[in-house]
């Protein structure tokens, strides 16, 4: 019964939503800051779509937001970018790009520094390359609100580390994934 005093408080996570409203139902309110999210999903079922367009949303709401990917392209990613942010189908981007392109002016002096794409190589990324890279953007004054990991079956335990099975790895992983929250 120590604490309890704390639970009958407003909430202190002060989430951000998601904008998927299911989600943003099962998370009370949004994902908070320090908050580790994991979703796993088959392979082709929208999870880069769904943690781009999730940047998107906290990037427009003046989070810092750092996108890490493995195997779409930068390309790719900014597609999906642009039709976040415009609320248009990919396919449907080139109709529009004249319209978009006068848009983007204004959303790129209004959040520009918001968002931080890095693509990551598949299968030769250590979590220390991972805290490595968000030193260097602290370093220079970037330090996000969220870090956004697409995908974790790509990032490999560090080289002196030696794991019985590919799930305990990952379960290493996971672990020093919670304490790079904690750490920014």
């Amino acid at each position: 019964f120590d604490g309890l005093e704390h639970v009958y408080e407003p909430d202190y996570r002060k989430p951000m939503p998601l904008g998927l409203p299911g989600l943003d139902y099962i998370l009370n309110g949004g994902i908070a800051r320090g908050e580790l999210m994991i979703v796993i999903a088959p392979l082709g079922t929208g999870k880069t779509t769904m943690s781009t367009f999730v940047a998107n949303k906290l990037m427009l709401n003046n989070y810092k937001v750092v996108q890490m990917f493995f195997e779409d392209t930068e390309q790719q990613i900014r597609q999906k970018h642009a039709a976040c942010l415009h609320k248009i189908k990919i396919q449907d981007l080139p109709q529009h790009k004249e319209k978009c392109l006068a848009l983007d002016i204004e959303y790129k002096e209004l959040f520009g520094s918001n968002l931080i794409l890095k693509k990551f190589h598949s299968g030769k990324t250590y979590m220390s390359t991972l805290r490595n890279y968000l030193n260097k953007l602290k370093s220079i004054g970037f330090i996000p609100d969220f870090i956004i990991l697409d995908y974790l079956d790509k990032l490999t335990p560090e080289k002196n580390e030696r794991f019985a099975s590919k799930y305990e790895a990952q379960d290493e992983i996971v672990n020093q994934l919670e304490s790079l929250c904690d750490e920014f």
